[in-house]
């Protein structure tokens, strides 16, 4: 497991700073300090992505959605690049993972995800995340006809001239919080 390096740590510049592994993986961890709990992570996306995806997050946690916000913490920054790593700080949003809950019901789930979707559309931009897959690199490639086709279609409906949203493309159980007092899905 990797451990936080030493320059990020002092990028922090904290005395009495904390830190706790959230993942096997070694890329994220709760980082406590007298004035923060954060989330720190080692991101696996392209430097890009992790600034359109900030972006993103603060236009959404000021639409009211319960979501992390970036904390400018890196040396005045939610963001750093070092040694071909991509650092972050996002809040820490507290409960537990809602997995397969007996006394959470899924449903509040799919209600959830709903709110988000709603926030999104609210907040979204026109601009594509970078990174993200164009439909044509898609694999399998589908029949060249059913592609053109689709695309087509596409264009005849008028999708380039319809409202975005961000959608939450790994919206699992796992990926859900549960606030622990109200036993429904909180983040």
């Amino acid at each position: 497991m990797q451990s936080v390096p030493q320059p990020i740590l002092d990028l922090i510049g904290r005395a009495n700073v904390r830190t706790v592994a959230l993942s096997p993986r070694g890329n994220a961890w709760h980082m406590v300090s007298d004035e923060h709990s954060a989330v720190l992570r080692c991101s696996t996306q392209t430097l890009g992505h992790v600034v359109w995806l900030h972006q993103f997050l603060h236009r959404l946690a000021a639409s009211g959605f319960p979501s992390p916000v970036p904390l400018p913490i890196l040396g005045g920054s939610s963001i750093v690049a070092r040694e071909g790593q991509v650092w972050e700080t996002l809040s820490f949003l507290p409960g537990r993972a809602m997995r397969l809950d007996d006394d959470v019901p899924l449903e509040s789930a799919g209600a959830l995800l709903a709110r988000f979707h709603g926030a999104s559309l609210a907040v979204s931009s026109s601009v594509q995340r970078p990174g993200a897959l164009p439909m044509e690199a898609c694999r399998p490639r589908s029949h060249p006809q059913i592609a053109e086709d689709f695309l087509r279609e596409l264009a005849d409906l008028g999708h380039q001239r319809v409202s975005r949203c961000v959608v939450h493309g790994d919206c699992t159980v796992a990926n859900i919080l549960v606030d622990e007092r109200a036993k429904s899905p909180a983040r």
